[in-house]
């Protein structure tokens, strides 16, 4: 399509016709996100005209919500489900903007900054000690216990850019930079939190305490990377009325995040009165259901 065809497109939004109109909007949501910027452009002209800029700001939300939904569904094909992509996906839902290689290159500073500090010598302990001193010392991430519930907790960018996120969104930051470090953690789904675990690679606690989880201990980067071992686990889930079960102590997936990333966003929005976002990310669920 060249430039004379989309701006006769733009042409017929508000025709008359409602047949028309809705034949028009359809093609342009087909087209994609390449089209955002000329809806945009014939957004600012069309300033003065409320009816108008309701429309094409509906047609660029329909655009992105489309979008978002195919690249979820290509996310979940893929073999390796990478969890920087699968957040940056989610994060587009707000910020279509966003650029995943400044994600990227953000996380590989931080991963630079560690490595310089480790060393072949180091235990699991003393790893996540100067892991900690640089994620959240250095780079002054910690948990946004004051707006706990604000949707920017839950997008990648805005994460990195305040320093403040959820428990989940600080996780899969932590751990990203751990992945590269080849250091083996991986996050733990709890009912009302979220952890990270750092595997159990050589059978230790397998072998004194007689476990099976394959998990050394745990980390809570919510609370700065404090240690925590399967007791204050057992005690955690105590003062929820639930449990203990196996799916409480175990590595959970990456499609599980995010769809722990999606409801937590939902319910962003439900205390919001979003309802408009409530349903679009509903629709969503299903794509990335158990």
């Amino acid at each position: 399509m060249d430039v004379n065809e989309i701006k006769a497109l733009m042409s017929l939004l508000d025709d008359p016709d409602p047949e028309i109109q809705v034949q028009i909007r359809n093609r342009i949501v087909q087209e994609g996100r390449w089209m955002i910027p000329f809806l945009t452009e014939e957004l600012e002209s069309q300033s003065d005209d409320l009816n108008s800029s309701i429309l094409i700001q509906d047609i660029v939300r329909d655009i992105q919500v489309k979008g978002l939904s195919q690249e979820m569904s290509d996310w979940l094909e893929s073999e390796e489900k990478d969890l920087l992509k699968g957040a940056s996906i989610i994060a587009r839902y707000e910020y279509p903007e966003i650029d995943e290689t400044e994600i990227r290159s953000f996380i590989g500073k931080i991963r630079q900054d560690v490595w310089l500090e480790l060393n072949e010598s180091l235990t699991a302990f003393e790893q996540i000690k100067v892991l900690n001193i640089v994620f959240f010392d250095e780079y002054g991430f910690s948990g946004n216990k004051d707006e706990y519930h604000h949707s920017e907790n839950s997008f990648i960018n805005k994460v990195i850019e305040n320093r403040r996120g959820n428990p989940l969104l600080l996780s899969i930051l932590y751990m990203s930079v751990a992945h590269q470090l080849e250091i083996p953690i991986k996050g733990v789904n709890l009912p009302n939190h979220f952890l990270v675990a750092y595997m159990d690679e050589h059978g230790i606690a397998r072998k004194i305490e007689g476990n099976d989880d394959d998990v050394l201990f745990y980390i809570n980067p919510f609370s700065r990377g404090a240690i925590l071992h399967r007791a204050e686990i057992d005690t955690f889930l105590s003062h929820l009325d639930l449990k203990p079960a196996p799916r409480f102590y175990k590595p959970c997936s990456h499609e599980d995040m995010i769809r722990r990333m999606v409801n937590n966003l939902i319910h962003s929005y439900q205390k919001s009165g979003d309802r408009m976002k409530v349903e679009e990310l509903s629709g969503l669920l299903p794509k990335i259901a158990s």
